[in-house]
């Protein structure tokens, strides 16, 4: 599964920069998408 396709992970201006650092509620909000797209919340 893409997770950029699948809008779990969207980016800065649709743009996907790996090397950056993440904080705390981009992690949550990641993991909030992902847990929804698979129906456990």
């Amino acid at each position: 599964m893409s997770s950029h396709k699948g809008e779990i992970v969207s980016g800065y201006d649709s743009k996907i920069m790996p090397q950056d650092k993440i904080t705390r509620a981009e992690t949550e909000a990641m993991i909030r998408r992902m847990l929804k797209k698979c129906a456990l919340i």
